[in-house]
């Protein structure tokens, strides 16, 4: 067994380059009536329900998890994370980020917006703007 080269596995500790918070966040993806001079489209919103809102403009809904990644480095990994049952925050690149970061998601129940406090500020936002 002398000579024999060592095969190590790599670890997956990425969730631990960022700080953890300890609360949960909100996020929906805000539909705006008009494109932006810059081609936005959309809008990816992250709040905790009561003061705290990050918004992070996408130039289509896709591209959310770039939105969720930008919030992880400007913000840090949340302890969980509350969505609606749209297709692109349970599956694709979205769900293999969730995955790769240890965050805990949870997905509300159908037809029921109210459970998601992003909601309240996306009509906020519309208000303001």
């Amino acid at each position: 067994m002398q000579g024999e080269p060592e095969h190590r596995l790599k670890t997956s500790q990425a969730h631990l380059r960022y700080p953890s918070l300890n609360i949960t966040i909100y996020s929906d993806t805000l539909f705006p009536s008009l494109k932006s001079i810059r081609g936005y489209t959309c809008a990816q919103l992250f709040t905790d329900g009561y003061c705290f809102v990050h918004i992070y403009p996408l130039k289509r809904k896709g591209d959310a998890h770039h939105a969720l990644l930008q919030f992880m480095q400007d913000v840090g990994i949340r302890k969980g994370l509350l969505t609606d049952c749209a297709p692109k925050e349970m599956r694709g690149e979205w769900g293999q980020v969730v995955k790769k970061y240890h965050i805990k998601a949870k997905v509300m129940e159908p037809a029921s917006p109210w459970q998601n406090r992003a909601q309240a500020e996306i009509r906020e936002v519309k208000k303001l703007a």
